[in-house]
């Protein structure tokens, strides 16, 4: 095969990915609108509808050699016939088995360059028998092994299929004025080339006079008068030109760069609908990812959607993607009861989960996610940030509803007693917070007990130029976003006060926190008269002040300096700084000097840590840490010395057992602070481990952390049911994700 032809093959794959992809969205959307239920001619549409799409997935399958493909969709499209023809009718069952015949299609398609193991060859020989069984009538209960099953929490949507390198589908509408806008840039170079030209006359008429002058110089002036006369009139004269040529050129300029702004603005607005795409994209999958779920914990839950098609930036689609995957995780996991405990307080059976969009004003939009499940329980989110030493127990009657509430928010809380592979670990809504606020967005939380909860995000529309203050602190130049200033005021000392040890100011009648933006960015203090500022604190006279608002929470950042306001176009500071606190990136100004752009998100956080003030140091003195006992039981020696490794990198005291035997002897005879162990190993499993340890007198209290590749519900629960504080599977394992397990208990 030549290399073209490889390439073509290549492209081939990928056009048909593509449409596999689009056949299978419309089969399982078509699944979950009729599970809510169709009859008459609603039905028999959405069942030819199916057909369609399975029928010419299995014809493009066969024109690209996809063999595993066309093979299942051969009997899925047996079954739609059957329904068609109602010789079968849809039962549980039926429903169960085509859900997974669509999920068995998304894996083989995954492999795409590479084969099904032999494994997973025998697993779809079963599938393909199972729906042959039920196109022929015989409608017996038929699953497919779980294993061949997607996760649920993989939900295919249209940016998880790369499509021909990269590349995404545009209307060719939008493509139209793009084309147009291309061609005045043309005109826009030939004037610029003509201003060029334009240039190099005025050019030409200064070096006339450079080389006129040493001759005016030379002269022996026998007339003084004449001689001046005509030096007068040569200048005049050439003074006269340049001006008429620079008046012209002025007002060519002023032309030119009006006609730049309205072709760069068109394009830019071009370009930012080029990258628009509707919720549904993103969304489409969520359905299906709700069912899944539900099913696995035996709930019944119901997602409604409104405001789908509102169109957003394709790069904010990405990052919002994984957030509210993880919320409407939590809203199945954490939120909705079981049908019996819904029915034991008088609600349906049924829970419901509500996923909104809405355009706001300022070019945002606002995300709405809620459930009338049983709402979070604030009294153990007080008491875990008790423990985790987040608040005071004394400070804590004190503490408002909206303050407890926004403890969730925080690395190392949560309300599930026991952790798993699903939720609990607490680090979930952390990482959703800081997602949605290093992509210049916000996110609040409400909350009634037995109720529901609403989680809500607001977000820019798009990513493009925003408008900023330029300010100076401590000698370097800073940009704010306007959007998050209330107001820049200065404020006099006698408006300067302490309140409970902090810094605030008076503004508006009220007493605002006030920090300085030099100290709480670290910046050097700058040297006056041979000694250190006493800083802007100590300045009598009137300061700057910035009035920031995020959240609800308003503080007031002390400057130097407000030196104007700009439009500036947002620059990434890359990997390697992604994470510098306070910093959200950098611009350009027209100076060409580069800014750093301020997080206001991070800024916040920062001033309203305990301990920040003038009349206290930023952080305490480190506390001696005492070394931390882990005894690890893993009959695979790989697997053990991967964990040893991993925890002795971290710092911890580490020892091995090879078994369950060997470790509950070790756990008796020494002192540890954690046990973590494997479930599969001989003479004594994990589960039989947990509970000889919870049955012993001293080691009752000891936390065990499960690590295995059982992933089935009934196994979580018979290790939940021994005693583990945590269940992870091997499959989801993540070495950030045990450490903070770990850090959580010990």
């Amino acid at each position: 095969m030549t290399i073209q032809d490889k390439e073509f093959e290549k492209r081939l794959l990928a056009t048909f990915l593509t449409e596999a992809d689009e056949h299978i969205r419309a089969v399982s959307l078509g699944l979950i609108e009729l599970e809510k239920g169709s009859a008459g001619e609603e039905l028999n549409e959405k069942i030819e509808k199916m057909f369609r799409a399975i029928h010419s997935l299995k014809g493009a399958a066969r024109s690209v050699g996809q063999k595993e493909v066309e093979n299942v969709c051969h009997p899925l499209e047996s079954v739609f016939s059957a329904l068609k023809r109602h010789e079968i009718v849809l039962t549980p069952e039926t429903f169960d088995l085509v859900h997974d015949s669509i999920n068995t299609l998304n894996q083989i398609l995954s492999y795409s360059h590479s084969s099904p193991s032999i494994a997973d060859r025998g697993n779809i020989r079963l599938l393909i028998r199972k729906l042959g069984e039920v196109a022929q009538g015989r409608n017996e209960e038929a699953r497919v092994p779980a294993e061949m099953v997607a996760p649920v929490d993989t939900i295919r949507t249209p940016e998880a299929v790369k499509l021909a390198e990269g590349s995404v589908r545009i209307q060719s509408k939008r493509l139209d004025p793009l084309l147009l806008q291309a061609e005045e840039l043309i005109l826009t170079k030939i004037a610029y080339g003509q201003r060029i030209a334009d240039f190099d006359e005025i050019e030409s008429v200064l070096l006339d006079c450079h080389a006129e002058f040493p001759k005016w110089k030379s002269r022996q002036m026998t007339n003084n008068q004449l001689q001046y006369g005509e030096l007068i009139y040569w200048i005049e004269e050439r003074m006269s030109k340049l001006e008429r040529m620079m008046d012209v050129l002025k007002q060519n300029i002023k032309h030119d760069h009006h006609e730049l702004t309205r072709i760069v603005d068109d394009h830019l607005d071009g370009m930012k609908h080029l990258l628009l795409l509707p919720f549904s994209s993103m969304a489409e999958g969520f359905p299906i990812f709700i069912r899944e779920l539900a099913r696995d914990q035996q709930k019944e839950v119901r997602l409604i959607m409104q405001g789908e098609g509102l169109e957003i930036d394709r790069r904010i689609l990405d990052e919002l993607k994984d957030p509210l995957i993880h919320l409407l995780r939590n809203s199945v996991d954490h939120a909705i009861e079981s049908p019996q405990q819904r029915v034991t307080a008088n609600k349906p059976s049924q829970g419901t989960i509500r996923l909104s969009f809405s355009l706001l004003e300022n070019h945002q939009v606002e995300i709405m996610i809620s459930d009338d499940g049983r709402g979070i329980d604030l009294e153990k989110v007080l008491a875990t940030a008790i423990r985790n030493g987040l608040v005071q127990k004394e400070d804590a009657a004190s503490l408002s509803t909206d303050a407890i509430t926004s403890f969730i928010f925080r690395s190392g809380i949560s309300t599930k007693d026991v952790i798993t592979d699903l939720s609990g670990r607490g680090i979930g809504l952390a990482i959703v917070r800081e997602k949605v606020e290093r992509s210049g967005g916000s996110i609040s939380v409400r909350t009634r007990q037995g109720e529901g909860t609403t989680i809500a995000i607001r977000m820019p529309v798009t990513f493009t130029t925003f408008r900023g203050i330029l300010v100076s602190a401590a000698g370097q130049s800073f940009m704010i976003p306007t959007t998050n200033v209330e107001r820049v005021t200065r404020v006099s000392s006698e408006n300067k006060v302490t309140v409970e040890n902090r810094d605030a100011v008076i503004f508006g009648g009220q007493h605002l926190a006030a920090v300085s933006l030099a100290e709480i960015l670290e910046l050097p203090i700058p040297v006056k008269n041979n000694r250190t500022d006493e800083g802007p604190w100590m300045d009598h006279r009137e300061a700057p002040y910035a009035i920031i608002q995020y959240n609800g929470q308003r503080i007031a950042f002390q400057i130097d300096e407000v030196l104007s306001e700009h439009q500036f176009l947002l620059k990434s500071l890359g990997k390697q700084l992604h994470k510098v606190k306070g910093i959200s990136g950098a611009t350009v100004l027209g100076t060409g000097q580069v800014v750093p752009v301020l997080n206001i998100a991070d800024l916040v956080k920062m001033a309203m840590k305990p301990g920040f003030s003038k009349s206290s140091p930023l952080s305490a003195s480190p506390v001696e840490k005492k070394e931390k006992h882990i005894l690890i039981a893993e009959d695979s020696i790989t697997s053990r010395m991967l964990l040893k490794n991993i925890l002795e990198g971290s710092g911890y005291l580490v020892n091995t057992a090879v078994d369950g035997m060997d470790a509950y002897t070790q756990a008796r005879e020494g002192k540890f602070d954690m046990l973590i162990s494997d479930v599969d190993m001989p003479r004594m499993n994990g589960f039989e481990l947990c509970r000889k340890v919870r049955s012993h007198h001293t080691l009752a209290e000891l936390p065990i952390i499960l690590i295995t590749s059982l992933s089935k519900r009934e196994d979580r629960e018979q290790g939940i049911d021994a005693g583990a504080n945590a269940y992870i599977v091997k499959s989801n394992f993540e070495q950030g994700n045990l450490l903070e397990v770990i850090r959580k208990f010990i």
